[in-house]
């Protein structure tokens, strides 16, 4: 989340416990695995059939989304 702020400006991030996450969760019909549960995680699989990645970090990836995002769409001030 760091890194995404960063990317879009935003200096402060509000706290989100993890009460909150799946009251949310639960209103989306999603879940919070992927929030709560976050692992450093490569796809061998992938990997193993040679998939090349377009970016090779998350920063350049985000760079890339909000450079073709009007700030409008991402920032509230």
């Amino acid at each position: 989340m760091a890194t995404l702020r960063k990317r879009t400006g935003h200096t402060i991030g509000l706290p989100a416990p993890a009460w909150l996450l799946e009251a949310g969760a639960a209103l989306t019909g999603t879940g919070t695995v992927l929030i709560l549960k976050s692992r450093w995680a490569k796809p061998a699989r992938l990997m193993a059939e040679g998939f090349q990645f377009k970016y090779q970090k998350i920063e350049d990836a985000l760079k890339a989304i909000i450079s073709n995002t009007p700030r409008k769409n991402y920032h509230l001030f």
